[in-house]
């Protein structure tokens, strides 16, 4: 049956975190939702959570193990909402969430992505991120980028919402992608309308679950790292465009080569200094400065930016 919302959630071995997840979106103030959860082809029990709850508005679907992307998919082919609302099976939504959402869309239709703020939950702490200095931020793909490059906060894989029908026509989620699958059709759909976003709370992102898959493995850089370098240098987007797309790729470049020489992984550093927008001096500098500095230094500097972003804690412990 028809309706506003599908809440699609993929799952795979989350048996510690399922049911509070799924109790926060059974929770929300706005009902004309749906939930479809996507088992990835679970051994941990996690399947056998979600069966026991089974109200009326939750849908299971199964799979054998076909990664995340896969699993998102499945859940959009088989959902009903006018609407995708994205969650992970380890985080957990405010019961203001999807109204929140609902809201933006009825003041802002056509944009590519909805998102609301989200706090990280770090040993037990809400970790604040930066936000725009406007409420709500309704901006096009210049501006988004301009916004995504401050501090990544604007949208992730639980806090995106994106209509079915721009979802299908930008044909999902790439198959067999294990690493940045989600920011590529966050920025794909960016492409198309732009975004909304509102700086009100409404996710809480947890960084302490079991089982993340966040990490880096060697010689892997993100897809939308390398999908967006090579989109720049074939001159594919609007000058304004181009220019604030840039200016995001330099930085998440440099972030994500500093964070993989703190994990100790000098392959994938080196990685991204292949891709052809890394020729530029403004990248290519840094890049060469860092492969000759120690691990411990870039240890350090993970440490400060945790630091930093405790200091902005709520103090509000789960």
């Amino acid at each position: 049956m028809r309706c506003r919302f599908s809440v699609v959630i993929p799952l795979y071995n989350k048996a510690s975190h399922i049911r509070e997840t799924l109790d926060s979106v059974l929770a929300q103030s706005y009902e004309d939702y749906e939930i479809v959860v996507v088992d990835d082809g679970s051994t941990d029990g996690s399947r056998d959570i979600v069966c026991a709850l089974q109200p009326d508005r939750l849908r299971l679907g199964e799979q054998a193990n076909a990664g995340v992307s896969a699993a998102r998919n499945r859940g959009i082919d088989e959902a009903a909402g006018d609407y995708i609302a994205f969650l992970d099976a380890d985080d957990i939504w405010t019961k203001d969430h999807l109204e929140k959402l609902d809201e933006l869309i009825s003041r802002y239709a056509g944009r590519g992505v909805y998102s609301c703020a989200h706090v990280a939950i770090r040993k037990g702490v809400q970790i604040h991120k930066a936000q725009p200095a406007i409420e709500p931020l309704v901006v096009d793909a210049a501006g988004f980028f301009e916004e995504y490059a401050r501090s990544f906060a604007l949208v992730n894989s639980s806090t995106a919402c994106i209509s079915r029908e721009l979802l299908k026509s930008i044909g999902g989620f790439p198959v067999g992608i294990t690493k940045g699958e989600d920011v590529f059709v966050w920025m794909r759909a960016v492409s198309r309308g732009g975004i909304a976003y509102s700086r009100d709370v409404c996710t809480l992102v947890n960084q302490d679950a079991e089982n993340r898959s966040v990490l880096n493995r060697n010689g892997e850089i993100p897809y939308y790292v390398s999908w967006l370098s090579d989109v720049l240098q074939k001159a594919e987007l609007e000058p304004a465009v181009a220019r604030a797309a840039r200016k995001f790729l330099r930085r998440s470049i440099l972030i994500n080569a500093a964070a993989s020489r703190a994990q100790g992984d000098p392959l994938t550093a080196k990685a991204y200094g292949k891709l052809a927008v890394s020729r530029a001096p403004d990248i290519a500098l840094p890049l060469a400065l860092m492969s000759i500095l120690p691990r411990k230094f870039f240890e350090f500097l993970k440490m400060f930016r945790h630091k930093a972003g405790e200091d902005q804690a709520s103090g509000v412990r789960t």
